[in-house]
């Protein structure tokens, strides 16, 4: 088993290992580069990881931190469903990081002109033309294995040079339109944490461990690897 996939039998202990992921990064990344860049997502994983980090935000350099996220879903950012919403309300504005490091994605423009501005500020921020490199990407995984907002079999993943893709809501009605963080973008970090809840998802679990899933599910795609964590909860 490779020793970049680790379990804890509860959330105390999870949530702990999540958030010293991400000290541990930022202090790193201020310490080499001047800034730490990462990327949060949405879903309820990650909820007790934005509460813990609001409750002790002097742990971290938040004037130094800029906040990406890897996908969002095409609906006001004040929408309950929004992936910015949660983070913003359970973290971003609780720990007084400034507004011009919050780097959100305009969903509520549709997906097509939220993909244009996201690429527009990402690759302003950077410099260059290149694939950029974040200092960390924080992902949860869906029962289907999404990841994201990337979905199983979507030609979304077959994106080459974008850093964000349009993508739907498969399997609801009405289905809601999404923008993700492309798959090459996600990997160029210098580090992914995946940010996994057992119950409810045990055979994706075991089946990207084992390595039985083809690339046609994007968490086959982001299995632990040398710059790839994976954090699971197994209660």
């Amino acid at each position: 088993m490779t020793a970049n996939l680790k379990t804890y039998d509860n959330r105390e202990d999870f949530v702990f290992a999540a958030v010293q992921a991400m000290h541990t990064a930022c202090a790193g990344a201020v310490g080499q580069r001047g800034i730490f860049t990462v990327a949060v997502p949405g879903g309820t994983t990650p909820k007790p990881l934005f509460e813990a980090l609001a409750q002790s935000p002097g742990e971290m350099d938040w004037e130094r931190t800029h906040v990406f996220f890897t996908d969002e879903r095409c609906v006001d950012p004040a929408d309950s469903r929004s992936n910015y919403f949660n983070a913003d309300s359970l973290c971003l504005s609780r720990v007084g990081v400034s507004e011009y490091n919050v780097h959100r994605i305009p969903g509520e423009k549709g997906a097509g002109e939220a993909v244009r501005e996201a690429e527009a500020d990402t690759r302003a921020f950077f410099g260059g033309d290149g694939m950029p490199a974040l200092d960390l990407v924080v992902l949860g995984m869906g029962p289907d294995g999404h990841v994201a907002s990337l979905f199983p079999g979507s030609q979304a993943l077959e994106a080459d040079g974008s850093l964000y893709v349009a993508e739907e809501e498969p399997g609801r009605d009405p289905r809601v339109p999404r923008v993700s963080m492309s798959m090459p973008f996600i990997l160029a970090a210098r580090k992914v944490v995946v940010l996994v809840r057992r119950k409810g998802k045990e055979k994706m679990v075991d089946a990207v461990m084992r390595g039985e899933l083809d690339r046609s599910v994007p968490a086959a795609r982001v299995a632990p690897s040398a710059t790839v964590e994976w954090l699971v909860r197994a209660d």
